[in-house]
């Protein structure tokens, strides 16, 4: 099991991790796509630790401005980083209030409730002429009892035995 997204998996334009350089990335692919009146659209997917970088800020300021309503953004809000709990680290409550005052479109979901996250993602955007944030509150490690709501394995490499137990723990739903 990989650490970080990667670039062999089909759709995957940028793999830019926390220095937060995703959304700035993204910003401009969308904004293209909207000058060439092009229908399609653009997704980033941003951790708790990634969305304190100035970066994100800069570039969710910009998307407002310019009303890229073909960007979307889907924040994993597990209030952990490699670091420990986010809101200890650096506050980012109160997160919505922030999105929208850089003009998006905010809705906060279970990051674990497969049909919330679809039906969201199927009404986007969620307002025209506004870019589209999803905040999806998640636990970290759930499922797994010894890994759950520990920010530790944020960034742990799990070998094959731990991928076994991992598997098994979320197919038959209980784990010791």
């Amino acid at each position: 099991m990989g650490m970080h997204t990667t670039l062999k998996i089909p759709g995957v334009e940028l793999a830019a991790g926390s220095l937060g350089h995703g959304l700035s990335f993204s910003l401009g692919i969308a904004l293209e796509k909207k000058l060439s009146n092009k229908t399609s659209r653009v997704f980033v997917l941003q951790g708790d630790e990634e969305i304190n970088a100035s970066p994100i800020w800069e570039a969710a300021m910009s998307a407002g401005k310019y009303q890229l309503d073909n960007l979307i953004t889907i924040i994993d809000r597990s209030m952990y980083n490699m670091e420990g709990n986010t809101q200890t680290i650096m506050p980012l409550e109160p997160l919505e209030d922030k999105w929208r005052s850089f003009g998006w479109s905010v809705k906060t979901v279970d990051g674990h409730n497969v049909s919330e996250l679809f039906e969201n993602l199927s009404s986007v955007p969620f307002e025209k002429g506004k870019p589209t944030c999803i905040i999806a509150k998640t636990v970290k490690g759930k499922g797994v009892t010894y890994m759950e709501g520990k920010f530790n394995f944020h960034h742990a490499k799990i070998n094959d035995k731990d991928y076994d137990t991992c598997v098994a723990c979320l197919e038959k739903n209980i784990c010791e």
